[in-house]
């Protein structure tokens, strides 16, 4: 996990949050006072890979290769499988709440951080929870470039993908 911004560079959750890697970096000056070890509060270390049994099973609702397709600012409920890139740049809005969105085979997320992006996971049924998710096999480099006007809420689960996060203090 790479953390990239400026000083007031925020994570905001509701309860925990636990983060596992082999390695963490900070580029810039954000604050990381509560990574510890590479696990935060204390958690117990999980196998790698993880079983089965702690893997989300999912059908697909809709599947597109470059997501979201041009025009697409609202997603209703639902799963989203993205085959290719989840990319947003500059200006690009997109909102949805019930919704998960899958990274499969190598597809890898990048957004520009003026973006505006508002997603949140659905509240029941198998995925409850669930907002971003890469199997095990995807070990692509996912990037969210975040400002003030993104919001996600849920878990983003990608087991052995390298992610970065860049924000500005908002």
């Amino acid at each position: 996990v790479t953390i990239q911004g400026s000083t007031g560079f925020n994570i905001t959750m509701d309860g925990s949050i636990e983060m596992a890697a082999d390695e963490y970096t900070k580029n810039g000056n954000p604050p990381l006072g509560g990574i510890v070890a590479g696990l935060t509060r204390g958690a117990d270390q999980y196998d790698y890979p993880p079983p089965d049994a702690m893997l989300p099973t999912y059908t697909c609702d809709w599947t597109y290769a470059t997501f979201p397709p041009n025009g697409m600012t609202s997603l209703s409920a639902g799963t989203y499988c993205v085959t290719d890139k989840f990319k947003m740049t500059a200006h690009d809005t997109l909102s949805g709440t019930g919704v998960t969105i899958i990274m499969e085979g190598d597809a890898e997320i990048d957004w520009h951080g003026s973006a505006e992006i508002s997603l949140s996971a659905p509240t029941s049924g198998d995925l409850a929870g669930l907002l971003i998710y890469a199997p095990v096999s995807n070990t692509s480099t996912m990037r969210f470039n975040g400002n003030g006007q993104s919001n996600l809420t849920g878990t983003v689960f990608m087991p052995s993908a390298p992610i970065i996060y860049n924000g500005t203090g908002n």
